[in-house]
């Protein structure tokens, strides 16, 4: 299911030292989705198909709401993890 995307997005990259989030755009749960307020996360808007996260098999409307032990409620606490 795609979930619209806000204007707030994010960028995975090396710089975060995380490859498991390379090459994803993510965005927050907008606040129309049915998911807002129901699930902490953020929504992925875009993804590279060349990506390691593609090859596992992360889509576009995703929502990831933890990664290697760490919750993520909002795009600010992905892009520091």
């Amino acid at each position: 299911m795609k979930e619209k995307a806000s204007a707030t997005k994010f960028v995975a990259s090396q710089s975060i030292g995380n490859q498991r989030l390379e090459g994803i755009r993510f965005s927050e749960i907008e606040t129309d989705s049915r998911y807002y307020g129901v699930i902490n996360g953020v929504v992925v808007t875009e993804i590279d198909q060349a990506s390691l996260a593609w090859q596992r098999g992360l889509r576009q409307g995703d929502i990831i709401t933890k990664n290697c032990q760490r919750k993520y409620c909002c795009v600010s606490s992905a892009a520091l993890n």
